[in-house]
C-alpha cells in the first residue's frame, strides 16, 4: 500500500470539501460554512466513508476522545494512525493529522468509537446530527469535487 496516496487523497479529500460548500444543503451542513469550526462529528464520518471505500482492507473507526483541556473532538484511526483534518480550528490550533500518530490524539481521553462500514448510519452527536441520506448526499457533493 501506497501511503503517499492516503495522504495526498485525504489532503485532496479535505480539499473537495472546501469547494463543495455543504453548507448550502440545508441544516445538518450549516457549521460548514465556516469549516474546519466545530465540524469534526460530521467531518470525521465522511472522512471514514471515504477511506473505507477507497481502501477496503484497512479498518477504521471514528473516535471521540476529551483533550485534557476538557474539549470533545472527533477523528478516524486505523491500527493507531490518526487522521483528522479539522485540526485547525478555535481549541486545537495545531496542523492537520494525515495518517499518522499524533501525541496530541494520545493524550485525549477516550469517551467512544464507532467501526466504519461502507454505509453511513444516522449520526446524533451533541448538537450535530444527520440521517444517513443527508451524510450520503454531503457525501456524493464531496465527491464531485474530489481530484486525486
Amino acid at each position: 500500500m501506497d501511503i503517499g496516496k492516503i495522504e495526498t487523497d485525504i489532503r485532496s479529500f479535505k480539499e473537495a470539501i472546501i469547494q463543495a460548500e455543504l453548507y448550502q444543503l440545508g441544516h445538518e451542513y450549516r457549521k460548514f460554512k465556516y469549516f474546519p469550526q466545530a465540524c469534526c462529528v460530521l467531518t470525521s464520518q465522511l472522512l471514514s466513508r471515504f477511506l473505507i471505500r477507497n481502501y477496503p482492507n484497512f479498518e477504521f473507526k471514528v473516535v471521540n476522545g476529551e483533550a485534557p483541556s476538557g474539549m470533545w473532538h472527533y477523528w478516524v484511526e486505523s491500527n493507531d494512525l490518526v487522521s483528522d483534518i479539522t485540526m485547525s480550528q478555535d481549541g486545537i490550533n495545531g496542523d492537520d493529522v494525515i495518517w499518522s500518530e499524533s501525541l496530541w490524539h494520545k493524550k485525549c481521553h477516550i469517551l467512544e468509537t464507532w467501526k466504519v462500514e461502507q454505509k453511513f448510519n444516522d449520526v446524533s452527536e451533541g448538537a450535530d446530527s444527520a440521517d444517513s441520506q443527508a451524510l450520503e448526499t454531503g457525501y456524493q457533493l464531496i465527491m464531485s469535487k474530489f481530484s486525486s
